[in-house]
């Protein structure tokens, strides 16, 4: 489970998670449920280092289950 920093009282701190593997390995995540103001909040999943290719931008109500996998 992944919490923004300031939940439940104050979502507008930005926080970075980052998931390492070894070399040759790829990295797969499920979002179960994402709940986000669509007007300003987004999950932001993005391949490699900081700043790197964008695999997804969730924002608003997920509760269906996604899977995410990044392709290097």
């Amino acid at each position: 489970e992944i919490y923004s920093p300031g939940f439940p009282f104050n979502s507008s701190l930005p926080c970075d998670f980052l998931l390492k593997v070894d070399t040759g390995m790829l990295v797969e995540i499920e979002i179960l449920l994402l709940e986000a103001n669509s007007c300003c909040d987004h999950l932001l999943l993005t391949e490699g280092t900081l700043g790197g290719a964008v695999i997804a931008d969730l924002t608003g109500e997920i509760s269906t289950g996604k899977m995410y996998r990044t392709t290097s």
